[in-house]
Formats: structure tokens, C-alpha cells, sequence
């Protein structure tokens, strides 16, 4: 996941699930911004997954909540 962090900086938590954003935990991970205003990715572990899924990411700071944060890309590698 690619991101870009405005403001302050602040760790932040992703979790993929499938169906809904409470649906069945398919990955997540963290990232602790190091810089703002630089992009950095963060990664995440998909377990092995057969056939099409609605997938939904559900993203929130784990520390200042006063922080912004923009997705700017998401990309699966097998």
C-alpha cells in the first residue's frame, strides 16, 4: 500500500477483509511514519486465497488521531 502522511506523524493500522469492513481477516500490517510528506509503502501478508472476494480496507491511526493520511496505491504480488 502506498501512502503519503500529512501533518503529524503517527503509525497507522490496515487490515484487508473480505465482504465487509467487520467481514473475515484476510491481512493487515502497520506503518510507522518516518518522514511526512514522502511516500512509502507499507505491507501486508495475504493468506493464500482462492477466487473473486469484495475486498475492503479498513485503515486507522494507532496513535494521533489528528493526522492525515492518502492512500495513493495498492498493488498484489503472487
Amino acid at each position: 500500500i502506498g501512502v503519503w502522511v500529512d501533518a503529524h506523524l503517527t503509525g497507522w493500522q490496515f487490515e484487508l477483509r473480505s465482504g465487509s469492513a467487520k467481514g473475515e481477516l484476510l491481512a493487515k500490517g502497520e506503518h510507522a511514519a518516518a518522514l511526512l510528506k514522502t511516500y512509502s509503502r507499507a505491507e501486508l501478508t495475504l493468506q493464500t486465497q482462492t477466487g473473486f472476494k469484495e475486498l475492503f480496507l479498513v485503515v486507522r491511526s494507532s496513535e494521533k488521531s489528528i493526522s492525515e493520511l492518502q492512500l495513493l496505491d495498492i498493488s498484489f504480488h503472487q
